[in-house]
């Protein structure tokens, strides 16, 4: 293996800014291990897989059929090696469950699902997600079309988290470099609203992305990237940083062991407020909860332009009203961050991104 590495750098560019970081002394103490998992009879998680069928199959007697309801663990270990002192090892767990449930009514029928991934095995409610997959799928049924309207908007944490994703890439300092982040050069600038705050944490307790240390055996940490609405910095790797003359934050990850470390994300998310679900319906007043997009590949990560299929439930007077469907909603993620008015307190996970959810000012709904 070291021949064959060895051989392909004779034939690859010599680049200055390609170094391996130096050995540290300490790093953080993270927990993403439970060793308990593996001693867990299997039959118990069968059982598991089926309290997760059944969890939905009960919600609602619309609710006709599960699709899928799976459970599954993994187990994994990293070493890491180098010239330059570097020599730290660690290991970490994985345990999920997803479910999708068909709801149906009359001739309409709605699917919804629901996932979860977690580090420990307590930590994973399985009813609750069957539960959610259901709700998901009755709560859309009966939909109707609206007029086209400009109105504020309440995006459930799921569809916040889907909006995120879109613009992570223009943190990771990489895209910068190349031109493709849509918040190049705009350190120090107002980028979203003064309750906006977006961190990349590389030790947040439990997090899919957590470990002590990046793909090169930096230590990882908690980097601001949005405070108060203004652009802090971006995500580096030991090369990304050279080349900018900075530290790294420890962002170097790792597809796996045939390639070599690249910066990326760890624990992306936006921080959560303090208002309930209830609340920001209550505030928004009259307009549109979406709880679910369609087409969100198609938005421009550079220019941050969006337009994608949409559906959720009409607010009225601050409550849910009727569930909506077959619209379209538009416009630049860069508005929708400073256009941000109410965060919800109900910070989820989906993978490595995170969002609470969050009450839009306003942004246009297109209907009939």
């Amino acid at each position: 293996m070291v021949d064959d590495a060895a051989m392909g750098s004779r034939h690859v560019t010599p680049d200055e800014f390609r170094i391996l970081p130096e050995a540290v002394g300490s790093f953080p103490s993270v927990s993403v291990y439970d060793a308990r998992m593996k001693e867990i009879p299997e039959e118990e998680k069968i059982e598991r897989a089926k309290a997760l069928e059944d969890s939905a199959l009960s919600f609602d007697r619309r609710i006709k059929r599960v699709r899928k309801a799976a459970y599954s663990e993994s187990e994994y270990s990293v070493a890491i090696v180098s010239s330059r002192g570097v020599d730290v090892s660690h290991k970490g767990t994985f345990c999920s469950a997803s479910v999708s449930a068909l709801a149906e009514e009359g001739a309409e029928s709605e699917m919804g699902s629901d996932f979860e991934s977690v580090r420990f095995y307590d930590g994973l409610d399985v009813k609750r997600i069957g539960r959610r997959a259901a709700e998901n799928a009755v709560q859309l049924l009966g939909g109707r079309r609206i007029k086209t309207v400009r109105c504020p908007v309440v995006l459930e944490n799921s569809v916040a988290t889907d909006f995120l994703s879109v613009i992570a890439s223009s943190f990771i300092a990489d895209s910068v470099q190349k031109g493709k982040s849509l918040f190049a050069g705009k350190i120090g600038v107002s980028v979203g609203s003064a309750i906006l705050n977006v961190f990349d944490d590389g030790i947040y307790p439990g997090g899919v992305g957590t470990a002590p240390v990046d793909g090169e055996g930096v230590p990882r940490q908690r980097t601001p990237l949005i405070q108060s609405g203004v652009l802090k910095g971006y995500l580096y790797d030991t090369y990304t940083a050279t080349k900018d003359r900075v530290k790294s934050t420890g962002n170097a990850v790792r597809p796996g062991i045939k390639a070599p470390p690249s910066c990326g994300l760890t624990n992306l998310y936006i921080e959560k407020g303090s208002l309930s679900m209830d609340a920001l319906l209550s505030k928004a007043g009259t307009g549109l909860f979406v709880t679910e997009v369609m087409g969100m590949h198609t938005a421009n990560p550079v220019s941050g332009d969006f337009s994608v299929g949409a559906s959720g439930i009409w607010i009225e007077n601050g409550k849910k009203a009727y569930p909506v469907k077959g619209v379209a909603i538009a416009g630049n993620i860069i508005d929708i961050l400073k256009s941000v008015t109410a965060l919800g307190d109900d910070l989820r996970f989906f993978g490595k991104i995170g969002a609470p959810s969050i009450l839009i000012s306003e942004l246009t709904v297109s209907g009939e």
